[in-house]
């Protein structure tokens, strides 16, 4: 009895030892990243250790630079468009955070890029384009990367690297004499802005934005990439950043927006643009209770609230940001002893 049990025993315990040191089955993946031809085919394929960890989590395919696209008809529509819906959305976000293998430090930095579904009821007809913003920092990024496809899959060091910063992201290697006196750039990744749409019925223009720089105009129709916009009025230019969340003024249509105005310490700055011409009416900025980012804001019929938390850039964090040593992004810190305010 004790002889049989013994033996079954080790019988058990060998095949256990053969199965865990039996090679483990590939992942076999189907579709897209299954195809190599078709992966292989991207302007910006990922390297084989990425593409592996594609096929063992699909989802990570998402997260690859997206691909543009002119504008195209849709012919493929099921049911029917409401005839008496026409019209244009825009949506806007990150469209790569990589570039060959150097990777952005935070996916708010990422490449903008701008999709745009326009529909036609009368003519029960569709279409959709994607492009990127094709900002100065996106050009830049592009010259630098785009003659060393080879560097894919090598040591970080041996990496080009970023063409310019972002708030989360050295350029270049990342060493600090590399980034000295580099501010972050505006990636145009945020929220688009239709304007100009008044009575005469003109064709609308539209804005990509970002808290990181100024507006930035891109063609309605095609989403061709026109440049910054300059906001200015009778004697006067906006002396700060764009901030991607507006309000619109419901009765006027006006529009409301604010920036950070950088120094040796913040200010936010209030704007208020015609909504036909994005002509700059009034502006004004009071110096912030510490160096904060400030979000968004809530019109109501008579004033302009915004809420300022205490994520904080500490004492300094500007002058590391500066001197190359930091990221914007990475010395932000929670200092709730410094209290929130609501400013009018």
């Amino acid at each position: 009895m004790g002889t049989g049990l013994g033996l079954r025993l080790a019988l058990a315990l060998a095949a256990a030892a053969a199965i865990t040191q039996r090679a483990p089955t590939p992942v076999q993946v189907k579709g897209f990243w299954g195809d190599v031809s078709r992966v292989n085919s991207l302007p910006d394929p990922p390297a084989p250790e990425r593409l592996a960890r594609i096929r063992e989590q699909i989802w990570r395919g998402g997260l690859e630079p997206a691909l543009e696209t002119d504008r195209i008809a849709v012919t493929d529509i099921v049911g029917c468009i409401p005839e008496d819906l026409s019209g244009t959305i825009c949506r806007s976000g990150p469209g790569r955070i990589r570039v060959l293998d150097s990777q952005y430090g935070h996916w708010f930095d990422g490449d903008g890029i701008l999709s745009s579904v326009s529909l036609d009821g009368a003519s029960q007809s569709a279409s959709f384009a994607l492009k990127y913003v094709e900002t100065d920092r996106f050009k830049a990024q592009q010259r630098r990367n785009a003659p060393y496809p080879e560097t894919r899959g090598a040591a970080p060091e041996e990496r080009p690297g970023f063409g310019l910063a972002g708030a989360w992201t050295k350029r270049s290697q990342g060493k600090w004499w590399q980034n000295f006196g580099r501010f972050p750039t505006n990636p145009a990744n945020t929220a688009p802005l239709f304007f100009g749409q008044g009575e005469g019925g003109g064709k609308p223009r539209l804005l990509a934005l970002c808290e990181g720089g100024p507006p930035v105009e891109v063609d309605a129709a095609t989403l061709e990439t026109l440049g910054d916009l300059t906001l200015d009025g009778p004697g006067a230019k906006a002396t700060s950043t764009f901030s991607a969340h507006y309000s619109t003024d419901p009765k006027t249509g006006d529009i409301y927006n604010h920036g950070l105005i950088l120094g040796a310490s913040a200010s936010l700055n209030v704007m208020r643009l015609d909504g036909e011409g994005m002509e700059l009416k009034a502006q004004a900025d009071e110096p912030l209770p510490y160096f904060t980012f400030v979000h968004d804001a809530a019109l109501s019929q008579s004033h302009l609230a915004y809420i300022t938390t205490p994520w904080v850039i500490p004492d300094g964090g500007v002058l590391k940001v500066i001197t190359g040593q930091a990221a914007f992004g990475d010395l932000y810190e929670w200092r709730p002893e410094l209290g929130g305010n609501i400013r009018l």
